[in-house]
């Protein structure tokens, strides 16, 4: 391999597409590990991720920069402390360094620093799906949930840590002196719950003790009817609550809430606890194997079926991995050939549903340790045997792997890193770009950030395979944002995801087959979004904020339908901060709109 540096070198991180590499005043870029090329930073970079969307580096001095492709980098100063790490958990990113330094920011621009409790370096960090885990000097470790509340450790060591890594079911820290640590979880990580908030859950191992009374332990109360567990009967298509006895299935997904708590809080499951069972099957995608869920059609004139079934790793696993074998072969979620089940799920994140399938941009899944999730079963199922085949095959990136097969051997090392492919995978498309909508309030603690609009080179104007169904809130309070759709024909409704074309006429439709239509034109056509923000009542004030690429940002607003106000989406205060919303009815209605970009 050709590295086109001398430089020291401290950081290598992989996008499913490209690996980055930091050091002394260099970045280093390649498509295939063998050939590199360098480019100076001006800086000392100690730590680089990739976050989805965005490659994020730090350095000396609160050193932070960003690039959606990792030619091009922005860069920005944060505090005076070295920042020796960097971390993504889906939707924020961690950086910690110097004199315990923690910082977090939802889109690598903003970022706000955290109290660490301690004064000791942090050198590593990583997630696990369900938590973040610093490592740093003199043995510190420290725990968080979500970036911004930390709790320390007990490490058992008093030697500087530098590096920590998750492998599903323990934590493992290395430093000075061929120190290692290891902490084990049985169950997995740490499940966070919000106080009495309905919590969507799956079991990551399967329990000794398969009762809800003997499995469920760190509540606040041990009083059973304080903590409920619920159940979807799939005969009745109602929510039951389960008795103390009842038993537990890893094929179920379940409701659990805390009402006695006053705070957030994580569980573990402590019980004897052991791995989750896998079977071989020509269809798995993991040589390591597969988790089989049986899925049953609806009856009679039933157009669909929802299941509840629950994640059973202790580690996130790619949706895009995940087949459906229909009697007995598999195919994948996304294939024009599956009419038996929808190729998305839904998960429940306290205030709102969240929307993914296997490859929409900006709402790619990758499913978490504990999620219980919503799969919907359609009526071309009925008369076939369905299975879901969840394969044992840990991720951390929200980028797809390559659509062709991969070698046996090759699936092996996706233990390791993800299959090192990016030579044969096609140059993104420039003209592919998504902004994701972000609603909060505060005095709630409420967050929806799952809405998504952009262009696409396989989209059209109207419904097509990148429109993402959106489900109504499952209870109060709620927070959500959708883009309504009446005028879709049999496919109306609400919808989390809206692409367009690309291109400024033709398409493809939803088999993502070519739609007749005159020669495409060069640039990026002019679209406008409806959209609207929603909440369980009227009376709160929301902080309504956007991320997008700030070249095309410049080239688009954001209107207010209920005032008449416009708001140019590029202003640095506005990408910034984004915009207060008073909820003064239950729906508000904007429209965001693009003025198309011309060629280059």
């Amino acid at each position: 391999a050709t590295s086109n540096t001398t430089a020291d070198l401290h950081s290598v991180a992989w996008s499913g597409s490209a690996f980055v590499a930091v050091g002394d005043r260099v970045i280093l870029t390649s498509a295939n590990g063998l050939n590199w090329t360098a480019q100076n930073s001006g800086t000392l970079l100690f730590a680089v991720t990739w976050a989805g969307s965005q490659w994020v580096a730090v350095g000396s001095g609160g050193t932070i920069l960003t690039s959606p492709t990792g030619a091009a980098w922005s860069v920005s100063t944060v505090g005076t402390q070295d920042l020796l790490g960097i971390a993504w958990s889906g939707d924020q990113r961690v950086a910690v360094g110097v004199s315990g330094a923690i910082l977090t920011s939802p889109n690598g621009t903003t970022w706000t620093a955290r109290a660490s409790s301690t004064t000791e370096d942090l050198s590593g960090i990583a997630w696990s799906g369900s938590q973040f885990m610093a490592a740093g000097a003199r043995g510190i470790l420290l725990a968080s949930p979500d970036g911004i509340a930390w709790t320390p450790q007990a490490s058992g060591a008093t030697e500087d840590l530098y590096g920590i890594a998750w492998s599903g079911n323990q934590w493992i820290a290395v430093g000075t002196g061929n120190t290692r640590i290891a902490l084990a979880r049985t169950w997995g990580d740490l499940k966070l719950l919000a106080p009495n908030r309905w919590t969507m859950l799956g079991l990551p191992a399967v329990p000794g003790n398969t009762t809800v009374a003997e499995a469920f332990t760190g509540l606040d109360s041990a009083t059973y009817g304080d903590w409920l567990v619920y159940a979807y009967d799939l005969g009745t298509r109602y929510y039951r609550e389960l008795p103390p006895t009842a038993p537990l299935s890893q094929n179920t997904g379940y409701w659990i809430i805390d009402q006695a708590s006053s705070s957030s809080h994580p569980i573990q499951l402590t019980t004897p606890a052991t791995a989750t069972p896998v079977v071989f099957s020509t269809g798995c995608p993991s040589i390591s194997g597969c988790y089989e869920i049986p899925l049953t059609a609806p009856s009679g004139t039933d157009p669909h079926l929802f299941h509840l079934v629950g994640m059973p790793f202790p580690y996130p696993v790619g949706w895009w991995d995940v087949r459906l074998e229909v009697d007995g072969a598999a195919i994948a979620l996304d294939a024009a050939g599956n009419t038996y089940v929808a190729p998305g799920y839904w998960v429940w994140n306290g205030n709102d549903y969240d929307t993914y399938d296997g490859g929409t941009p900006g709402s790619t899944g990758l499913l978490q340790p504990w999620q219980g999730i919503w799969v919907k079963v359609l009526a071309a199922s009925q008369g076939h045997t369905l299975k879901l085949l969840i394969p044992r095959l840990p991720k951390y990136s929200h980028v797809p792997t390559p659509a062709r097969p991969i070698p046996g051997w090759q699936k092996a090392l996706d233990w390791l890193i993800p299959p090192a492919v990016a030579a044969e995978t096609p140059a993104i498309d420039p003209r592919i770009w998504y902004v994701r909508l972000i609603a909060e309030e505060a005095s709630q603690n409420l967050r929806t950030r799952n809405s998504v609009l952009g262009q696409l080179p396989d989209s059209r104007d109207g419904y097509d395979a990148h429109d993402l169904p959106k489900l109504p809130p499952f209870g109060a309070p709620s927070l959500s944002i959708a883009f309504p759709h009446p005028d879709w024909g049999k496919n109306a409704g609400d919808y989390a995801t809206d692409y367009r074309p690309n291109h400024a006429t033709g398409g493809y439709g939803s088999n993502r087959t070519p739609v007749a239509g005159p020669s495409k034109t060069p640039g990026l056509p002019p679209a406008t979004w409806r959209f609207e923000v929603r909440t369980d009542r009227a009376g709160y004030a929301i902080q309504l904020r956007w991320e997008g690429p700030l070249d095309l940002l410049g080239r688009m607003e954001l209107v207010d339908n209920d005032t008449g106000r416009r708001y140019p989406a590029g202003n640095p205060g506005y990408v910034r901060n984004g915009i207060p919303v008073t909820m003064t009815t239950p729906v508000r209605h904007f429209t965001w709109v693009f003025a198309g970009q011309p060629s280059p």
